[in-house]
């Protein structure tokens, strides 16, 4: 299960992200509170994250980021490169088998571009 958030979040708060499904950011959230993430996504690791920043996803006043109990963030640059998806000066801590997955321009297949297909279909 995804749960896309396209709305900014902002203020003083922070959450705790529960559960197996992943929370996907894709636009600027500048709120200034702790992130908690425990348990990541149900169908095992890699290409999704318990929370994952993609397109225009960013925690750019975090203060702090805590992954919990496999917990899972996932940093998606693969179509849009942004150099600053999380606040420089927030703690990281992991606990358990935890992970960040960073993914990095051109490293998907195809960049995430479409490819036209030149092929006629009769």
């Amino acid at each position: 299960r995804q749960t896309v958030f396209a709305g900014q979040f902002t203020g003083e708060g922070g959450f705790t992200k529960i559960g197996t499904g992943e929370m996907l950011f894709i636009t600027n959230n500048d709120f200034t509170g702790a992130v908690n993430i425990n348990r990541g996504f149900d169908s095992g690791r890699g290409q999704w994250g318990g929370v994952g920043l993609r397109e225009g996803g960013t925690f750019s006043g975090v203060s702090q980021i805590t992954l919990n109990r496999d917990g899972e963030l996932f940093l998606d640059d693969s179509v849009i490169n942004l150099s600053n998806r999380l606040n420089d000066a927030a703690a990281i801590t992991t606990r358990g088998r935890s992970q960040i997955e960073l993914v990095a321009p051109g490293s998907l297949p195809n960049d995430g571009k479409v490819i036209e297909d030149a092929r006629s279909y009769e």
